[in-house]
């Protein structure tokens, strides 16, 4: 099979608008012209293939720098500075699942699901054979209520996590768990 018929089934399913533009009002109330430049400028990225990091001439030490001080903050559950350090990163470089992913992780431990879902659904398009996006993509999506989009991710990360067990083993139990959760209790009336 080639790896685009490996892609889970669900996984690029579109987020809905409402979800990118929380995100969008979120950053906008705090980035400021980091998201300006950003708005104006990701579109040549995208055609064009290079980041803004490139564009800047950012030393790769740099970047890894702060995506460390990021880790950090993250660690010392700094939620918010990590995440500014992250977005920071993500508008550097939009490219690098590492900032999409770290940045889902951050809006997920601030309880807004639904800003998380934007966030790992970019990740999951930068390398959608990773099983850990996928369920922490579903996660978001069942804690915001979306929980038919919520089942066709988990279901597909479940796909991935069979396909590559020795690495995603520990996902295994948490990602049965989730699912059942979402499924209608017949106890109820």
């Amino acid at each position: 099979m080639s790896p685009s018929q490996d892609a889970p089934h669900g996984a690029s399913a579109p987020i809905p608008l409402s979800a990118q533009a929380a995100l969008l009002a979120q950053m906008e109330e705090g980035a400021g012209p980091l998201l300006d430049d950003l708005v104006r400028l990701l579109p040549g990225f995208q055609e064009s293939g290079t980041t803004l990091a490139q564009s800047k001439e950012l030393e790769a030490d740099d970047i890894e720098s702060l995506y460390e001080m990021g880790h950090g903050l993250f660690l010392q559950e700094a939620w918010r500075d990590a995440l500014t350090v992250f977005i920071h990163l993500t508008a550097h470089d939009p490219f690098d699942l590492r900032f999409q992913f770290a940045v889902g992780m951050c809006f997920q431990q601030l309880e807004d699901p639904l800003a998380a879902t934007v966030a790992y659904s970019q990740a999951l398009m930068l390398s959608p054979e990773r099983a850990d996006i996928a369920y922490r993509l579903g996660e978001a999506l069942a804690d915001a209520g979306q929980t038919e989009q919520a089942g066709q991710i988990l279901k597909a990360a479940r796909d991935l996590i069979n396909e590559n067990f020795d690495l995603y083993h520990h996902l295994q139990g948490p990602t049965e768990d989730k699912l059942r959760s979402l499924e209608p209790s017949e106890t109820q009336e």
